[in-house]
């Protein structure tokens, strides 16, 4: 059993018998018409019957490959409120500048400046969704504001019929009673950052003084559990944690949770010594968990990459994404602090003129992106981190077909599942 698969398109697999992949690798990865005459002749094929499957194929676009832009609007919206640069941990690949300056703090004035000005972007591009996010520092050690902005834009927003809803990103550590009632009452998402299991987590995220976070953020995640609250852990995959992800996914299946395993930015990474790992532990274990039934790729994302899902854009950061930091300071993407900031919300007139920045995602991007056979799921990198393009092409083209085959086994549980359920009614 072979899977066709297409990125470009959504849904764009089949199911095909090993005849069908050769039929479909003399047509397509061969202009020699011959050979797909030779394959009819040695399997005594109906030509009829291989030009009707190749019709199909190509008239469900399974076969196209015509690049088609993808049409940015602002129905939906992405915003990050950079509530404080203070943090009760010192991780030491963050990219921002931990203080404990008052300064450093989102005052609520701002905020609502803010709030004013994106509903002014609602009503001008009738938006549907905007979703909130509020990340630091350490977000809940400002939980009052976050209580204050969120009051205050469900007010502003109740004159639009935008839905609004909120996200906080979070260490955890911090965690109060009171914190999970508001959590529940709000239905708030909580994204959970966790690098590992036990000492390979500590490694990477503590304070100054050697802390160590990991029994205390598994105890918290336990606590929202069982309050009905599913928080999706949030993994920087950096140079400390390599052997540690494997046990992070077994705990992050085990808790029936969903997680990002995102790459780290401004910090060497030895993604070949990784991929490796990926191959010969990860790849095993995820074909099994999707042979068992369990959504991989649904549920365990690998950096941007949406499998299967096309995009022309790495994320949306500059298109329907932007973040507001506590200084007023107004950028596309978290990665972005500290660099010069585009904008300042006390003195720009509208947040629309900001968005739709196509050249924000096409800087930099490399000529062989263009015809790279990955380059709608890839879609050239992070426009940040293209000097380091080089390696993590090297990268992407090692990983993306095995991520690719793992939801190939995903679709084949499912469609085994359907036809089971089918044969029993």
């Amino acid at each position: 059993m072979y899977g066709l698969i297409n990125p470009i398109f959504p849904n764009g697999i089949r199911i095909i018998n090993k005849i069908q992949a050769e039929i479909v690798s003399c047509k397509v990865l061969s202009e020699d018409n011959s050979k797909l005459r030779e394959l009819i002749d040695s399997h005594q094929l109906n030509i009829a019957d291989v030009e009707t499957f190749l019709k199909r194929t190509f008239d469900t676009t399974l076969l196209s490959t015509q690049r088609e832009k993808s049409r940015i609007t602002l129905k939906e919206l992405d915003v990050w409120v950079h509530v404080t640069n203070n943090c009760n941990l010192n991780c030491h690949y963050c990219f921002v500048n931990k203080t404990t300056h008052t300064k450093d703090v989102l005052t609520i004035e701002t905020a609502n400046l803010f709030i004013e000005k994106i509903k002014d972007v609602i009503i001008e591009n009738q938006t549907e969704n905007i979703y909130f996010r509020f990340s630091g520092g350490e977000p809940f050690l400002c939980f009052d504001f976050i209580k204050e902005f969120i009051h205050n834009s469900q007010q502003i927003l109740n004159e639009t019929a935008t839905r609004a809803s909120y996200t906080i990103l979070t260490n955890l550590v911090l965690l109060k009673e009171d914190h999970i009632d508001y959590i529940i009452k709000e239905h708030i998402n909580i994204n959970v950052s966790l690098d590992g299991i036990g000492s390979t987590h500590d490694t990477s995220r503590n304070d100054t003084k050697g802390f160590k976070s990991f029994s205390i953020i598994d105890k918290n995640i336990n606590r929202l559990i069982q309050n009905g609250i599913r928080p999706r852990i949030m993994a920087v995959l950096n140079t400390a944690n390599h052997t540690g992800i494997l046990d992070l996914i077994k705990y992050v299946i085990d808790k029936n949770l969903t997680c990002r395993i995102g790459f780290i930015h401004g910090e060497p990474n030895d993604y070949c010594a990784f991929i490796d790992i990926f191959k010969r532990e990860i790849f095993p274990f995820l074909i099994s968990a999707a042979r068992k039934g369990f959504d991989v790729c649904q549920n365990i994302q690998w950096g941007d990459y949406l499998i299967p899902y096309k995009s022309n854009y790495n994320c949306m950061a500059g298109l329907q994404s932007l973040l507001l930091h506590t200084n007023g300071d107004i950028y596309y993407c978290p990665q972005e602090i500290g660099n010069d900031a585009y904008h300042n919300i006390h003195n720009i007139n509208s947040l629309s003129s900001l968005l739709k920045n196509f050249e924000f995602q096409d800087s930099d991007r490399l000529p062989a992106c263009d015809s790279c056979l990955y380059r709608f799921i890839c879609s050239g990198g992070c426009p940040l981190d293209r000097a380091a393009l080089p390696v993590f092409c090297t990268f992407s083209k090692e990983i993306i077909p095995l991520l690719l085959n793992i939801y190939a086994e995903c679709r084949v549980y499912k469609l085994r599942t359907i036809s089971i359920k089918g044969n029993l009614q």
